[in-house]
Parts: structure tokens; C-alpha cells; sequence
């Protein structure tokens, strides 16, 4: 067969299955492109199969591509497609294939000069608690004349300072204490050899700005960009992607404005608007033909979007060959409780009459707050459930003390990582002795790190904290040895086993202990995964890996047999067969504060569109009757007018059609104005109390949301309007 015949086999396999609009998006050619995929419309596919048919043809090398998503769930999830279509090798043998974070961390490791800022490779990740902690620290040690340290302040500071000096004026903060927490901050980074989340954005972006020969070598780097839910990229990430393309400029992004949700951590969907502004000549394909749920609920979903965006879109308005299916459910509920026994009453009956699995099955929220009474309920009535926490298992505060024992492993020279590894049961260096450590390094001119290695040679420390450093010290040194030689997964068991962690961390005969050795035996997992590369960079893989995770509890994807409770956000990327979308009252969805005709309000109707569309055939709306949440009026959402009547079989007071934004707000004004209970508002620092979580202190106020370290070292954001029982306590 010639070459030629060879090309177009391969083309075929890359294009199988394609409707037109996806074949025509697939085979666009070269420089930039912009592919505005509306809901359901095989985003994923499109994307899948441009990498396929890219580098079946020829057009382009594994290693001169670069593929962005914006979750490691997406990332894997395009991957295993690849392999499916590819066979072995082929996405693994793409080197940059992740989110911005992930990429950058390998770009800043493999290929740019580390060294010329201080840096070295094999960097320790600092994420936003260890930021937080270490900020604390450097504030507590500044003398300011009696002055009460904000470190959540100093933090958006430290991050602002930081930005604006790497793409803009210098700023000059009013505080000299920020100026001062800033420079501190940033030298314990370099002494550390550590950066945090926004370095890993900043700091190539840096070099790009100050280098000219990192200019040139990253402008070579990659032929092809491809970009995945370009609507969620923020200004910097869009300015890197910019100083890597190439003089072809091969950039090929996929998204949908109309999903947009993501805007308070950063998101400029304006950056997708206005493509073709910074792009003259690029082209566009549409995707409109839709494939998961219901022509109902399509319609239905359809009819939240605002008039003005679907007039500025290039797309049409999705359509769907898909059945009509049953019609939408909106329902009226008592109050929590009823709600709670709705859910586990519908699930078990669409389980028992329609065989539809528990999970294919999720229940939607708009805060986390909203999931407990729901959860009792399902359990109660033997529903098997998982819920999607608001913070991932590293976020525990016995599962850092491992992971940062776990760094250390890496980069000894991270003395945070160091303090909270020797609290483990194995060691018990408490505080105080920890502080006499770190007063004897200081005074030999010793970071923590090489004064435990010096311990023999000295003989001013008090005993029993030389007896458990010396240990401490010992089990380091095994281990570190270990990671030079051994499996990821083997020194894993081992740091696991050395540690203490398995029998003093872990609740025993417990079934919260159970189910927390296997979320630890998952991590296990990641780290067995690390195959075929030298021990030394498997560990490093591993724990660039974990790093990278911290904090993204709605990446967790769907489970087999068990019902899922999630957020909203957390839902995005997900279908199920049958959808549950609870709460939908004013003040919850849309949240309490998000005023109509603001971008924050039009970004709570997306949500909703969001969450609608995870449906594949059944969805099921509620709302409540009556409230006790602080700032949630019992009459349903404005949004629930948007949806066509003739769409809705409800149960309970239905609200008048054609009411507009408003027909909920004119009811009993004694609803509308009761008063919050009476409190003076929260302040950072104060010593406050919950009633199942204990006392603790207030690190951060903003906009109706609050963050609270408890005496038991755990952390938590609560939401102003569900957290009445927060009292102050001094």
C-alpha cells in the first residue's frame, strides 16, 4: 500500500463515528482555531480525536505537543480515549499532557534554568494551607507595636505582590508589613527549594518576560497547542500560552461560554470572546448537535440562557435527536427533612422500577452545607452513597502529617514539610521541642534539616528531645536511602510502616477508620502506578502527583454502586441517568448577595444550566416550603420561571408562569424581612465556637464566607448564612 493510502487509513480510523460538525472541527487546519462546543455535544471526542488524527498522519510528533485540561480527571480521561484508539504508548509518549500546573512543574523541572532563580529541581509544591502556615509564622515573628497579624490578608497580598511584579508595575503596598511578609515569604520559598501554586504559573511566565533565550526555546518547543474548557482560563494562564506558540501559531482551544462557572477562582470567559480579536483570520467550528440528555431537558436547560449571550454566540442553539423522555419533575418540599426523605424515596423507587444502578444516580447542590440531611437520609434507608467532600483526602490533618513526610523524602531542605513529618506517632517531637531545635540551628547557623543530621556533634540539647530527634533524624536517613533504590509503592509501605501512621493515625474498628485506610490505600495506588522510571523519579513523579491534588475534591469522577452527592462544581464533567438538583430557593441558588444583573448573578444561572444538563433521562428539581438557613427565602429560585411550563410536572404550589425575575420576591413581606439572628459580624482572629467541630480561631472573613482553624488542627469554610451556631466565644 503507498504512503498515501497508509495516511487515509489512519485519517479514517482518527474520523470514525464523527458527525459532520465534529469531522469538519477535527480536520481544521493549521494556526488558530476555536471550537465553541455547546452542552453535550462530544467536547471530549473532538479534542480526543484532533490528537489522534495529529499524530496518526504525521502532522505532529508526541513530543512536540503540548495539551492542556483543566482537571487530572479530564487528563486521564483524554488519555485512556488515546490509548483506545492508538493503542499502547501513544498518549503516554506525549510528555506535556495535563492541567497548567502539572505542565509547568515539568517544563520548570526538565527544561527551563531553575538554577538562574534560585531553584533546583525535584521542588517541593506548597499549597494554599502551607502557604497560609507559613505566612503565619513570618507575621507572628515581625514586631508591629502591638498590631494583630492578618495572615489570610497578608496571603492575597503576598500572591498580589507577587503577580504584579512579574507582569505589571511593582506595586507598593500601604502596610511595610506586607512588603516585609512578601520578602520574607519569598526567601524561605528559595531556602526551602519550594514554590507554591501561583509560582508554578509565575515563574516560567517570568523567565519568558526577563529571558530572551527562554523566549526562543520555548517559541520552538511545541508545534501543536491544544487547549481544553478554554472559557476557565485565567489572564496569566493565557499570557503563558501565549509565550509558547509557536510562529505557526497552532492553537487549537475548545470550550463553551454558557458554561462558564469557575469565575471567582480567576476564569475570564472573556478571553474566549474575544479570539478571533486577538486572532485575525482564526476560525471557528460549532458543535450544536447534542447527545446526553433528553430533548425535555435540553429545552428546558436551554431556556436559562441569557438572551444577550446567545445572541453574541457563533454557534446556534443546541438541538438533540434524542427522545423526549419523561417530563421534568419540580417539587415542593416541607422543609430539609422532606426533602431528604424525597430524595431517598424517588432513588429507591427509580432503582426498584426502572433498574437504573444507585450510581447512575446524583444528588446536586449549590453549598455542602445542604448535603448531611440528604446523606442521613440515604443511609438510613440502606442507599449505598458517596459523597464528593469539599476537600480531598490530603487535606486531613493526619494525611499532611504523611504527605509531608513524604516531601521531605524528596527535598530535605524543606523545613515546614520537616516540622510537621516529626509530629508523627513514630517521633512525637511536640512544638516545644521543636522550637529548641530550631533555636539550636539558629545558633549554629543550621537549617532544621542539616542541624538533625549534625545531632552527634552536638551536645547542647535537652535530652529527651536529642533522644526523639536522633530517631527522627535515623528514620529519615533509612528512608531517603530507600527512595534512591526501591519502588514508589515499597517506600510507601515503608514510610507508612516507620512512620507510626497505620496504627496511631488511622481509627481502628471504626468504619470512618475503614473507609480512611482505603482512601490511603488509593493513594497507594498512585504511587504503584509509577512504573518503568528510575526509583529516584517515580518517588518524584508520585509526590508531584499528590501535590498537585490537594484541594481538588470534586475531581473524583463517579463510583460504581453508590449514589453521589456533590456540588454543582463538582458535577461539571459528569452524567447521570437520573439527577436531583435540590434547594433551588432564593438565597441558595442563587446565592444569597449575587444581585440580579451582575456577572456574579448571570454565573448562578449557568450553574443551574450546569447542573440541569448532567442529566442523561431524568431530573428532578426541589424547593422548600419553609428554611431555617440564615439569608434563604422558603419560595423557590427566580430561575424556576425561566423554565417552559408545559415542560414541568410539579407537585406542591407551582410558581405563576411569565413572572419574571421578580414574581418571588413580591410574596408575605414578614418572610422576606425577617431579620437575621442578631450577632456582631465575625472578625479575623476571633475565638469562636461550633457546636460539632469545637472551638476555634477565625483566619478568614470575605463576602459571606468564613475560614476557621479548630483547636483540633483541622480547617474548615463555612458559609455565614449556614453557620448560625458559630458563636463568638471571645
Amino acid at each position: 500500500m503507498s504512503d498515501q493510502g497508509n495516511v487515509n487509513q489512519k485519517e479514517a480510523k482518527a474520523l470514525e463515528g464523527l458527525n459532520p460538525l465534529q469531522r469538519e472541527a477535527v480536520l481544521a487546519g493549521g494556526g488558530p482555531v476555536l471550537v465553541e462546543a455547546a452542552v453535550g455535544s462530544g467536547k471530549t471526542r473532538v479534542l480526543t480525536r484532533r490528537l489522534a488524527w495529529l499524530l496518526e498522519t504525521g502532522r505532529a510528533q508526541p513530543d512536540r505537543l503540548l495539551v492542556l485540561t483543566f482537571t487530572n480527571r479530564a487528563a486521564r480521561e483524554m488519555k485512556e480515549r488515546v490509548l483506545d484508539l492508538l493503542g499502547p504508548g501513544a498518549a503516554g509518549a506525549i510528555r506535556f499532557f495535563g492541567t497548567f500546573h502539572s505542565v509547568c512543574r515539568r517544563l520548570l523541572n526538565e527544561e527551563l534554568p531553575l538554577e538562574q532563580y534560585g531553584y533546583r529541581p525535584g521542588f517541593t509544591i506548597y499549597d494554599e494551607s502551607e502557604r497560609l502556615a507559613l505566612i503565619t509564622e513570618l507575621a507572628g515573628k515581625i514586631d508591629q507595636g502591638g498590631g494583630r497579624p492578618r495572615p489570610v490578608e497578608l496571603l492575597r497580598s503576598t500572591a498580589r505582590l507577587k503577580q504584579s511584579s512579574c507582569i505589571g508595575a511593582p506595586e507598593t503596598p500601604e502596610n511595610p508589613l506586607e512588603q516585609e511578609v512578601h520578602r520574607l515569604y519569598q526567601e524561605r520559598l528559595v531556602a526551602a527549594n519550594a514554590l507554591d501554586f501561583d509560582d508554578l504559573i509565575l515563574l516560567p511566565l517570568r523567565m519568558l518576560i526577563d529571558n530572551a533565550e527562554v523566549r526562543q526555546r520555548l517559541g520552538d518547543r511545541f508545534d501543536h497547542i491544544l487547549v481544553d474548557e478554554f472559557q476557565d482560563t485565567d489572564r496569566l494562564q493565557y499570557l503563558l500560552l501565549k509565550g509558547l506558540l509557536g510562529p505557526e501559531k497552532n492553537l487549537y482551544v475548545v470550550g463553551d461560554p454558557h458554561q462558564s462557572i469557575y469565575t471567582w477562582r480567576g476564569a475570564c470567559p472573556e478571553i474566549f470572546r474575544r479570539f478571533h480579536e486577538e486572532y485575525p483570520g482564526s476560525r471557528t467550528c460549532s458543535l450544536v448537535q447534542h447527545y446526553r440528555s433528553s430533548s425535555t431537558i435540553l429545552r428546558a436547560a436551554a431556556a436559562l440562557a441569557d438572551p444577550e449571550d446567545m445572541a453574541q454566540a457563533a454557534a446556534d442553539p443546541p438541538w438533540t435527536e434524542n427522545d423526549p423522555g419523561p417530563p421534568l419533575r419540580l417539587i415542593a418540599c416541607d422543609d430539609e427533612r422532606d426533602q431528604a426523605d424525597l430524595v431517598s424515596r424517588e432513588a429507591r423507587r427509580l432503582n426498584s422500577e426502572e433498574g437504573i444502578p444507585f450510581g447512575s444516580m446524583a444528588v446536586l447542590y449549590r453549598v455542602n452545607a445542604q448535603a448531611p440531611r440528604v446523606e442521613a437520609a440515604l443511609r438510613r434507608d440502606e442507599v449505598p452513597v458517596r459523597v464528593v467532600a469539599p476537600k480531598n483526602i490530603l487535606d486531613l490533618p493526619p494525611v499532611r502529617k504523611l504527605l509531608a513526610l513524604f516531601k521531605v523524602l524528596l527535598n530535605p531542605d524543606d523545613q515546614l514539610s520537616l516540622r510537621t513529618a516529626a509530629t508523627l506517632p513514630a517521633w512525637k517531637l511536640t512544638p516545644l521541642m521543636l522550637g529548641v531545635l530550631e533555636q539550636a540551628a539558629e545558633r549554629h547557623g543550621l537549617t532544621l534539616g542539616q542541624l538533625l543530621l549534625s545531632l552527634e556533634d552536638l551536645d547542647d540539647l535537652p535530652g529527651r528531645t536529642r533522644e526523639r530527634a536522633l530517631i527522627f533524624a535515623a528514620a529519615l536517613e533509612e528512608l531517603g536511602a530507600e527512595v534512591m533504590v526501591r519502588s514508589a509503592a515499597e517506600v510507601f509501605d515503608l514510610a507508612v510502616e516507620r512512620s507510626g501512621f497505620r496504627d496511631k493515625e488511622i481509627p481502628v474498628h471504626t468504619a470512618a477508620g475503614d473507609e480512611l485506610w482505603q482512601r490511603i490505600l488509593e493513594i497507594r495506588g498512585r504511587a504503584a502506578d509509577q512504573q518503568g522510571l528510575d526509583p529516584w523519579d517515580a518517588w518524584s513523579a508520585f509526590l508531584s502527583e499528590l501535590s498537585l491534588s490537594v484541594g481538588a475534591g470534586g475531581e473524583q469522577g463517579q463510583s460504581g454502586k453508590a449514589l453521589s452527592l456533590m456540588t454543582i462544581h463538582a458535577a461539571k464533567g459528569l452524567e447521570f441517568d437520573v439527577v436531583f438538583v435540590i434547594g433551588l430557593n432564593e438565597g441558595l441558588l442563587p446565592l444569597v448577595g449575587k444581585d440580579e444583573g451582575t456577572p456574579e448573578f448571570e454565573e448562578e444561572r449557568r450553574l443551574l444550566f450546569v447542573a440541569m444538563t448532567r442529566a442523561r433521562r431524568h431530573l428532578l428539581l426541589t424547593h422548600l416550603l419553609t428554611t431555617t438557613r440564615r439569608g434563604v427565602a422558603p419560595w423557590p429560585s427566580r430561575f424556576i420561571d425561566r423554565l417552559p411550563r408545559e415542560l414541568i410536572e410539579s407537585t406542591g404550589p407551582l410558581p405563576p408562569a411569565g413572572g419574571g425575575g421578580g414574581s418571588f420576591l413580591d410574596g408575605d413581606p414578614s418572610l422576606s424581612d425577617q431579620p437575621a439572628p442578631a450577632s456582631r459580624e465575625l472578625q479575623v482572629g476571633d475565638r469562636v465556637s461550633h457546636p460539632r467541630l469545637g472551638p476555634g480561631r477565625v483566619l478568614h472573613c470575605e463576602e459571606g464566607r468564613i475560614r476557621v482553624r479548630f483547636d483540633s488542627g483541622e480547617e474548615k469554610e463555612l458559609l455565614a448564612e449556614f453557620s448560625p451556631d458559630l458563636q463568638i466565644i471571645d
